[in-house]
């Protein structure tokens, strides 16, 4: 018994036009990332003696993340999609200083940490990526 050539095109629409209309519900392609909403952390401790005005900068914007004081450590969260998908880098401005110390620039994805440490000499900070 073999297939009519109706009934064998009608299923092979079917099939075609049922994959076309397959929607996916991801926002991102990083879909292993730890926080599902697209977002990744930047965790600043600052061991400086001056407190300091934390920044996420990319090649077009500058967004203030918010205030770490002296010795304290805080913790920000960053929507994904407000920084596109180039380098970051991470500024921190002293307060009532004159000169910001900006990080390298660094590649993020949705639900990476980015913790940076700020040391009392701003040059011998340190980023690490998770």
């Amino acid at each position: 018994m073999t297939a009519s050539p109706i009934r064998t095109l009608a299923l092979l629409t079917v099939l075609v036009l049922g994959g076309a209309c397959n929607r996916s519900t991801r926002d991102n392609p990083f879909s292993g990332s730890a926080r599902p909403d697209g977002t990744f952390a930047v965790v600043v401790a600052n061991q400086n003696w001056a407190d300091m005005t934390i920044y996420v900068s990319t090649a077009s914007a500058r967004m203030r993340l918010g205030m770490v004081g002296t010795l304290q450590q805080r913790s920000f969260e960053v929507a994904w999609g407000s920084v596109g998908q180039g380098a970051v880098v991470l500024i921190a401005q002293p307060l009532g200083g004159t000169r910001d110390y900006r990080s390298p620039g660094v590649p993020v994805e949705p639900g990476a940490t980015l913790r940076w440490t700020l040391e009392n000499e701003l040059s011998m900070s340190h980023l690490e990526v998770r």
